[in-house]
């Protein structure tokens, strides 16, 4: 949800075609019929329920395309008003004491449009261009109000189920407060039509009471946005070597695209730019742009873009919204420190210490055999658990790897570990590479002292004297 204060602009800003609609006319309760031209020389169309609006005026009094109907009513009045309480129907003395301020409010600031309103009511605004996007712009206003919040939301049909986007407007300053809305309204931007070139636009209060709608502006939005952001906005989880993709209005080929793009926030205000931003062209679609990330992301990093797109001979930007996506976190896998052991009665077992770092349980957890001695086997008792127990039957040298993988990202590591087997112990101890320490009078170096040992030296003895002369006897 998104709201706008104050400072809107007038005619001569907008992008696109503008009409402006009052809500309430001299045909219902309480209501005012808003001059046309107003004092701006902008035409209006003031509505009521019990009527249907085809091809409305624009601000120039140009009929348009556009229809307007209501789907379901609700009530209409100005008692309590930006006015206060007025008579039925008010008098030219309440209607002046309407309170706003008109500069804020830019084109929708005429009094005769903001002094009545309806309440929690649905409508139609028909016969939209599907080519194009639309900025709505809401004003509410109320004293004494049990929610001192309107929702103004879009649905995707007729039957208001389905929220496709939506604002929010103070239009008191808190609940039963005699202090009315005057200078803020609510902005809806970018809204595309739904189905059949319709928005289906429903009011309501925030917290299940009345709201209040006394007037609004629909106009075009600049038709060049870059819009569907794939990663999505908001999107988490989102894989390291993604690309960005995005689509340009239907109908539109822009002459290029910039993307900008930061992490979010760094301490560093400038975006990396990349002008033009090229398209990867994955797929066949040519209103799709597919471009690479313009630097290396990081795991578990949020990082904001944003596409500007240029029409020909028009050096203006169109500046799309910003962007954001978070990336996963690191999936890490370690197989565990390197093994040295032996056969023992022709076979060798060992604790393999995997371990995976991940802020989940993996859809999948693996350990193979990268490679092993000819006609070895190796018999693993968990394949699928990060710490299992493995055995060998010869010697030899053998890697394992460990592997895992996360199926919603997707997203997979892996790591491998050695595993060298020897046929005793002596020769596992003498191949361990902190060092090994043979015994003092280990002569045959088979680990241990002996017979054989005695034997050696005493052979060594009777033919080299020397070996026994610093042996006093």
């Amino acid at each position: 949800m998104a709201l706008f204060a104050v400072g809107l602009g007038t005619a001569g800003s907008a992008a696109g075609q503008i009409i402006l609609i009052d809500f309430g006319n001299s045909s219902s309760w309480r209501g005012i019929t808003t001059p046309s031209p107003d004092s701006k020389g902008h035409y209006w169309t003031s509505v009521w329920s019990g009527a249907y609006y085809p091809d409305l005026l624009d601000i120039d009094g140009n009929p348009t395309a556009v229809d307007f109907g209501f789907s379901i009513p609700g009530g209409t009045d100005s008692y309590n008003g930006p006015a206060g309480v007025t008579s039925n129907p008010p008098t030219p003395a309440e209607i002046a004491a309407t309170d706003i301020d008109a500069a804020a409010l830019g084109n929708l600031g005429i009094i005769e449009a903001v002094i009545d309103f309806y309440d929690s009511s649905s409508f139609e605004i028909q016969g939209l261009d599907p080519t194009k996007t639309y900025n709505l712009i809401f004003f509410g206003s109320h004293k004494y109000s049990d929610d001192d919040t309107t929702v103004y939301a879009v649905y995707t049909d007729g039957t208001y189920t389905s929220m496709a986007d939506s604002v929010t407007l103070k239009i008191a300053d808190a609940p039963n407060s005699p202090q009315h809305n005057r200078d803020r309204v609510a902005v809806m931007a970018d809204v595309e039509p739904q189905a059949g070139n319709i928005l289906y636009v429903r009011f309501f209060g925030a917290n299940g009471h009345l709201g209040y709608l006394n007037c609004m502006q629909i106009e075009e939005a600049p038709p060049v946005k870059a819009r569907h952001p794939i990663p999505g906005d908001g999107a988490r989880g989102v894989p390291v070597t993604t690309h960005l993709t995005w689509t340009a209005p239907p109908s539109y080929t822009p002459v290029k695209y910039v993307l900008r793009f930061h992490t979010s926030g760094s301490s560093d205000p400038n975006w990396l730019v990349v002008d033009p931003a090229v398209d990867l062209a994955l797929d066949s679609d040519p209103a799709t742009t597919e471009a690479a990330v313009p630097i290396a992301l990081d795991y578990n990093t949020t990082y904001e873009w944003k596409v500007s797109s240029f029409k020909a001979d028009d050096p203006n930007e169109f500046e799309g919204p910003v962007w954001s996506f978070t990336t996963a976190p690191a999936l890490q896998v370690n197989a565990g420190p390197n093994i040295i052991t032996w056969l023992e009665d022709g076979q060798a077992a060992v604790t393999l210490n995997g371990s995976i770092t991940y802020h989940a349980v993996p859809s999948h957890v693996l350990w193979s055999v990268v490679s092993a001695p000819a006609g070895a086997e190796v018999v693993l008792e968990e394949e699928s658990s990060e710490i299992t127990e493995a055995s060998f039957n010869a010697p030899g040298t053998y890697v394992l790897k460990l592997w895992a993988k996360d199926d919603s990202i997707p997203l997979e590591n892996e790591d491998t570990v050695e595993i060298r087997v020897f046929a005793d112990a002596c020769l596992a101890a003498q191949a361990n590479p902190a060092g090994y320490t043979p015994l003092p009078h280990d002569t045959n170096n088979d680990c241990r002292e002996d017979l054989q040992d005695f034997a050696q030296f005493a052979a060594d003895w009777l033919e080299d004297l020397s070996l026994t002369e610093s042996i006093e006897y």
